[in-house]
């Protein structure tokens, strides 16, 4: 069993799709860890053709469900112990799957963390405004009181086993 499936519930994201993919692929955790679910929900642009490019390193399930119910199949089919749900037109860095695990890791009571949705800097000035948050001193931790990197969501504390 992996330890984290990172799924993706996406409908028409032709123009980002492979970057996202790439990005996922080239994360700093060994890749046997770590599983990529696509749920594309009736997708009528390149988004499958594309995905297709990637069939063996991702798996892709096509539905004409809705983005909740996309959430909820992904959850059926996700291999992992844990789930970490992104979307398909988002800016994700390196470490994305390691600070995810990390995130459990440190403490077993935790069920539910949460990551900053930063977009592509590369797309206009606001997303470079929004990419530099990595770069800095509250590069992920974008809230002030987050440890340790980590974004500790809306009311995350109610999500405790």
């Amino acid at each position: 069993m992996k330890e984290i499936t990172v799924a993706l519930v996406v409908k028409n994201v032709a123009r980002d799709i492979r970057e996202i993919i790439e990005r996922l692929l080239d994360q700093n955790c060994p890749k046997e860890k770590y599983e990529i679910l696509v749920i594309d929900t009736g997708s009528t642009d390149n988004t499958i053709p594309i995905l297709n490019g990637y069939r063996g390193k991702v798996r892709i399930i096509k539905t004409r469900a809705t983005t909740g119910k996309g959430r909820f199949l992904a959850l059926k089919h996700a291999k992992g112990k844990i789930v970490a749900f992104t979307d398909g037109d988002v800016y994700l860095p390196k470490n994305f799957v390691s600070k995810i695990l990390k995130g459990f890791q440190r403490d077993e009571s935790v069920v539910c963390v949460n990551w900053p949705s930063i977009t592509y800097p590369d797309k206009g000035f606001f997303y470079k405004c929004m990419g530099a948050l990595w770069d800095g001193p509250s590069a992920i931790s974008i809230y002030p009181g987050a440890k340790d990197g980590l974004w500790p969501g809306y009311r995350t504390g109610k999500y405790r086993r």
